[in-house]
């Protein structure tokens, strides 16, 4: 993969994360003042988990680019992430400091509760307070990976 390349996937990525944004505020707004239903919680749920697979899948392909193997194992998810989060001995740059990485961290938590869990067990107000975060995580998490593809050697 050239970094031509990786921008681009990164882009698209982004792309798709903002629409997944936009759908978040849109929910967020029309439930305001009720209630929400089974059905929009299990939606907002899967907004939140398709939020979080996003940032996943750019760590993925900045691994793929640094030819650096996922991690394996149960954890693997979680092992991945913190790869990001300070420097170490691979070629990975470190894209969570320690405020985006506290604020990211319930996020990839949550998508365990959503794939082994049903919506109508989903705490609103929790997912609330997640869905309201979303926005600046998701700028913040754009800011860093523009800085890391603006130093982003060609090859």
């Amino acid at each position: 993969m050239t970094a031509t390349e990786l921008r681009e996937e990164i882009s698209i990525e982004l792309e798709n994360m903002q629409l997944v944004v936009n759908e978040l505020s849109a929910l967020q707004q029309e439930v305001a003042g009720r209630t929400p239903s089974v059905r929009e919680k299990t939606a907002a749920a899967g907004f939140l988990v398709q939020f979080y697979n996003g940032v996943e899948n750019i760590l993925k392909r900045i691994s793929r680019y640094h030819e650096v193997p996922l991690p394996l194992g149960d954890n693997w998810h979680a092992a991945l992430f913190r790869r990001f989060c300070s420097p170490a001995s691979v070629p990975l740059p470190q894209l969570f400091d320690e405020a985006l990485r506290d604020a990211l961290a319930p996020f990839r938590r949550f998508r365990h509760v959503v794939y082994h869990g049903y919506g109508f067990q989903l705490d609103w107000d929790r997912m609330a307070e997640g869905m309201s975060q979303v926005p600046a995580l998701f700028e913040a998490f754009r800011r860093r990976l523009e800085a890391y593809l603006a130093n982003l050697s060609a090859r």
